[in-house]
C-alpha cells in the first residue's frame, strides 16, 4: 500500500476514553480526505466498535494497559484502522469454524451475541484481517471515489 498519512493514537483501557479517541481519529480522517456522511458514520461504527472490543475483550478492563489506534491514508483512495490491544489475543479462527452460518446484515437481531460487533464491522469495510497473535485489528475501507 502506498501509504501518505498516517495518525496514531495511545489510550487508556477505559470505556470513558472511547468516545474522544473515535471522535479525534474521524476529525483527523475529515482533515485529510473528501469524506461523505454515510462513509464517516460507518467508520464511526467500525472504530467504536473496534476500541470497546480491545478494551473488553483483549485488555479485560484493565486500565493499565492501552488501545494503540493507527488511520493510513493510501493514494488509492483507502484507509486502514489498525486497533492493537494488550491482551492475550482473539482466537478468530475458532470464531470462523464455529459458525458456518451466513447472517443477513439486514436481520440484526438473528446475529450471534458474541461476536456481533464483527460481523458488523466486516460488512462496514472492504477487508477485516488480525495479526497472527490475533491482539491487532486491520479494516481497509474506500473513502473516496475513483
Amino acid at each position: 500500500m502506498d501509504t501518505y498519512k498516517v495518525y496514531k493514537a495511545i489510550i487508556p483501557s477505559e470505556i470513558s476514553a472511547v468516545k474522544f479517541a473515535v471522535k479525534e481519529t474521524l476529525q483527523y480522517i475529515q482533515n485529510c480526505s473528501c469524506i461523505d456522511e454515510s462513509t464517516l458514520f460507518e467508520l464511526k461504527v467500525i472504530l467504536n466498535e473496534l476500541i470497546i472490543n480491545a478494551i473488553k475483550h483483549g485488555n479485560s478492563y484493565d486500565s493499565s494497559k492501552s488501545v494503540k489506534i493507527c488511520a493510513e491514508f493510501s493514494a488509492k483512495g483507502y484507509v486502514t484502522i489498525s486497533v492493537e490491544d494488550e491482551g492475550e489475543g482473539y482466537d478468530f479462527n475458532c470464531y470462523k469454524a464455529d459458525s458456518g452460518e451466513i447472517y443477513n446484515v439486514n436481520e440484526i437481531c438473528e446475529f450471534p451475541e458474541c461476536g456481533r460487533g464483527i460481523l458488523i464491522v466486516r460488512e462496514l469495510c472492504n477487508s477485516l484481517r488480525y495479526n497472527e497473535k490475533g491482539n491487532a485489528v486491520y479494516v481497509r475501507k474506500k473513502i473516496t471515489g475513483d
